[in-house]
């Protein structure tokens, strides 16, 4: 979970009246029990590991890179050299064996233009001339651009895409080829793009069926997940995956 101790949060004041709206700051309260401190959760994530494989439900907030993060300080406490954890997406073994297969014709890598990178910036209200951009789409634009300078920061809230297509006009090398559905494979890890895929016989692969992902129904209390029902679905999917073949 990531919480900031301390920290407030903040609520609409719902006066439908008024000219502007109001936004109040107020503390978690303290245990009604014990009488302990509390501090707000900012996010949750929950995960389930299985010998070499690692299914979670992540929130916004905290995602695949901060469990990384976790696992890696856990795993280096009592250790004397540095342990890293990667974790790496698992494309389903069927789309896998199609890319194998038919080979890979073109690959289509798209996103937002322009992002505010988060990492860093606190709650409280940031001016937007200091907010720091970034992006993999806009690295590249950047880098094909070479030195000369533009005001990024005015495209930052006008939805801009991005798109890259990776392919070859009539025929390649083999090692070229390798090279290409190599890189359609890994493709799909890149956070803050979306990969597409078509292969040579001319069937298209959207984004999603890169990734083992699903959408999973669970009770929850005043939109908190309950814990025993995250767990339980968890636990069903990756045990339909290992049923079908997919693990």
């Amino acid at each position: 979970m990531a919480y900031e101790p301390g920290s407030k949060a903040a609520a609409l004041i719902k006066d439908m009246s008024a000219k502007q709206l109001s936004i109040s700051h107020f503390s978690a309260p303290d245990d009604d029990v014990t009488g302990t401190p509390q501090d707000w959760v900012e996010g949750l994530l929950y995960f389930m590991i299985r010998e070499n494989y690692v299914v979670f439900a992540q929130s916004t907030t905290v995602r695949s890179i901060q469990l990384e993060h976790h696992l890696t300080w856990l795993l280096t406490q009592n250790v004397a050299s540095p342990v890293i954890v990667t974790l790496s997406d698992r494309a389903p073994r069927d789309v896998e064996q199609l890319i194998r297969t038919n080979h890979v014709k073109s690959v289509f890598i798209g996103g937002s233009l322009i992002s505010a990178d988060q990492e860093g910036l606190s709650t409280d209200k940031v001016d937007r001339q200091s907010v720091k951009l970034a992006g993999p789409m806009l690295d590249a634009v950047k880098a094909t651009l070479g030195g000369q300078q533009f005001r990024w920061l005015d495209g930052l809230d006008g939805n801009l895409e991005a798109k890259l297509e990776l392919t070859f006009k009539r025929d390649t090398t083999t090692e070229a080829q390798k090279l290409l559905d190599n890189l359609a494979v890994a493709l799909r890890h890149v956070e803050g793009v979306d990969t597409d895929l078509v292969l040579a016989n001319g069937q298209k692969i959207a984004h999603d069926r890169l990734r083992l992902i699903t959408s999973l129904s669970m009770d929850a209390t005043d939109g908190v997940p309950n814990v025993s029902s995250v767990f339980e679905s968890m636990y069903g999917w990756l045990k339909s995956l290992a049923n079908t073949g997919q693990l």
